[in-house]
């Protein structure tokens, strides 16, 4: 899958890739990420929110430096409490999907490598209009539930996909600061966080289903984590715009379609996860998930993820039947036969996932769930 205007770094280990990507942001927006990504002491989580507030501040100031009025703007979607609490879920063409879908081996991690270059361009770009091509080039058309709704409006009144593009940020107001930054930093510390045994996860929901895992935070639930832990985990809402603590949430949306030049268009989601090592186990990072349809609990999937701390990498990827309901039971199944690359093809049914590579502590994992 090509995307214009990318250049992947030669030569570089993901550390220094990612590196080299702090030290740009830390320059161009005046701001000292190096002291909170690298730190020893704090947890994921902590790093996390420190390194995305003070790289939100210092982009901010550098817009309000240089009057660049887009970036500052309140939009109709900017005041929604509940917005980014996980990582910016992704919004791709249906043609993307089925691009990503077919990477594998080293493609898996330059795709990623290629959307952190672009997303982190986003944020110095003097207004949307610049900023969309670098969302373009990133692959995507908008990005949350909201930057969908808010792109698809603008495009069926006749604009151009790069100004349908800025029309979603400028529908988002200033929480698009926020959602860019969350995947920029979500990147930058999979490439350069200190821990060993480390995986970041995109899964593409390529279907008109609301796809779920069920009680995942719950022991006994449809996530089973054996080692390690889920620090980053898809989540959004349901009905796009309904916030609140008892607002229907998913993992991953149903794909959404309009019409352009009288034909129709689909436009599908991808969610994010991030799973570690435990600080103190020598033990690395693995687990499986059932994925089931928010509506009909007879559509099942599971999907098996593995960063060990000794022996290999891999993932795996199958439809169930009705009676396989024990995510432990199905982790140890899947783990006995995963491998680098998984292509099942069932009935209308296309389903993909794929780790960079067997070996290392760093993985990148994308999967794919395709309904024809």
């Amino acid at each position: 899958m090509e995307v214009e205007n990318y250049q992947k770094v030669k030569g570089k280990t993901s550390y220094e890739y990612g590196t080299k990507m702090y030290k740009d942001l830390e320059k161009k927006f005046n701001v000292n990420l190096e002291e909170i990504l690298l730190s020893k002491e704090l947890s994921y989580d902590q790093i996390k929110e420190r390194a995305v507030e003070a790289l939100s501040v210092g982009v901010r100031k550098y817009h309000e430096k240089h009057e660049n009025k887009d970036w500052l703007s309140d939009g109709k979607f900017s005041k929604n409490p509940g917005a980014f609490k996980v990582v910016s879920p992704v919004f791709m063409k249906a043609s993307q999907a089925v691009g990503y879908g077919s990477l594998e081996g080293d493609e898996v991690e330059a795709q990623l490598q290629r959307v952190s270059s672009n997303m982190s361009r986003m944020l110095e770009s003097s207004d949307y209009g610049v900023a969309s091509f670098y969302m373009i080039s990133a692959g995507f058309l908008a990005i949350t539930g909201a930057g969908a709704v808010g792109f698809i409006t603008a495009v069926v009144t006749g604009a151009s996909e790069a100004i349908a593009i800025a029309a979603s940020l400028s529908a988002m107001g200033s929480t698009a600061i926020v959602a860019v930054v969350i995947i920029v930093i979500t990147l930058i510390m999979f490439f350069v966080y200190l821990r060993e045994a480390k995986l970041l996860a995109l899964v593409i929901n390529n279907t008109s289903r609301d796809l779920v895992v069920k009680n995942y935070r719950e022991k006994g639930g449809n996530l089973y984590i054996n080692t390690g832990k889920m620090s980053d985990f898809m989540n959004q809402e349901k009905n796009i715009g309904e916030v609140g603590h008892d607002a229907p949430q998913v993992q991953i949306h149903r794909k959404m379609d309009w019409i352009f030049d009288g034909e129709v268009e689909m436009g599908v989601f991808g969610g994010w996860y991030f799973a570690e090592k435990r600080d103190g186990e020598l033990l690395g990072a693995d687990g499986a998930m059932i994925i089931t349809d928010d509506d009909d609990d007879n559509f099942r999937i599971a999907q098996q993820y593995a960063v060990p701390w000794s022996k290999h990498n891999g993932t795996n990827i199958k439809m169930l039947t009705n009676d396989e309901n024990d995510a432990k039971k199905i982790f140890k199944e899947l783990r006995n036969s995963q491998k680098e690359r998984v292509v099942i093809t069932e009935g209308k049914m296309n389903l993909t996932s794929s780790v960079n590579s067997i070996h290392g502590q760093d993985v990148s994992l994308i999967a794919s769930i395709t309904e024809e």
